[in-house]
């Protein structure tokens, strides 16, 4: 039986199964970058693998949230589990589960007015955009 991975695309707005492969070339080439990240971790070690360097570009990829924790993260994403030794398995989240946790934004501006540790963050209106999402880098 296959085993599978699932694929985030923020651009077609869609979620899908890929074929399951410990290969980091066959990940980055289907995220379409160089340098991937492991972002959006959870307690049960699912995670999304992204580019890494997708918010150093001018132009920002589409943008997706992931609404249990209401992170906003941009571009495409393989969301897959990764074990305490690395090893990438497939997710405990099913493509079911995902449909209905993902929300696609569209390209969108990221808010990146930081304060020191120990300030109070900047309410919304401060960040120059009324809808301005909460980031992970």
């Amino acid at each position: 039986m296959e085993e599978y991975f699932i694929k985030i695309d923020p651009y077609s707005e869609t979620i899908d199964q890929i074929i399951r492969s410990d290969s980091y070339a066959y990940l980055a080439h289907q995220l379409g970058c160089r340098h991937m990240g492991i972002y959006a971790k959870q307690p049960f070690l699912d995670a999304a693998m992204m580019n890494a360097e997708a918010l150093e570009t001018d132009l920002l990829p589409a943008a997706w949230r992931y609404l249990p924790t209401g992170e906003v993260y941009f571009g495409p994403a393989v969301w897959l589990n990764i074990s305490e030794n690395g090893e990438l398995r497939v997710p405990l989240r099913r493509i079911d589960q995902l449909e209905d946790e993902i929300e696609f934004l569209g390209f969108i501006e990221a808010c990146t007015d930081f304060l020191p540790l120990g300030e109070n963050l900047l309410d919304d209106s401060e960040c120059g955009d009324e809808q301005s999402p909460d980031i992970e880098f």
